[in-house]
């Protein structure tokens, strides 16, 4: 009965995460940055008292070498707001990213510059929508 009892006390109680477990927190190797930017703002969320500069610093300290975490570098976030709005850009760019072509690739450079070759620059004067 005792074992029982403290059994369901314990499952109620509602631990105050700290800066620590931020700090902790890693972006893995092929993890996305969706899991992580989830993952990291769930635990600001649950973390009690913290200083927003603390998580601004440990968010970016958690990335690995990206995309996001040049963006961060060159241009370093004011507030918390802000961090999370631009996670978000880079979180729907990689999202959107994964269906794009690689650019890069020569043969795929080829096939681009062959649609768009006989398209010249468009005449503003010329009325396309109506008949002479």
């Amino acid at each position: 009965m005792k074992q029982e009892l403290i059994a369901h006390f314990i499952g109620r109680i509602c631990m105050a995460l700290s800066d620590m477990v931020l700090a902790n927190i890693q972006r893995g190797e092929n993890e996305s940055l969706r899991s992580y930017t989830d993952r990291f703002f769930s635990a600001v969320a649950e973390t009690k008292d913290i200083n927003l500069a603390v998580a601004i610093h440990n968010y970016r300290r958690g990335l690995i070498s990206s995309d996001l975490s040049k963006s961060l570098q060159l241009v370093k976030p004011k507030s918390f707001p802000e961090i999370v709005a631009r996670a978000n850009q880079f979180v729907l760019l990689e999202d959107t990213g994964n269906d794009a072509p690689d650019i890069s690739d020569p043969r795929v450079e080829q096939r681009v510059k062959r649609k768009y070759r006989d398209s010249g620059p468009v005449d503003p004067r010329v009325n396309y929508g109506e008949q002479a």
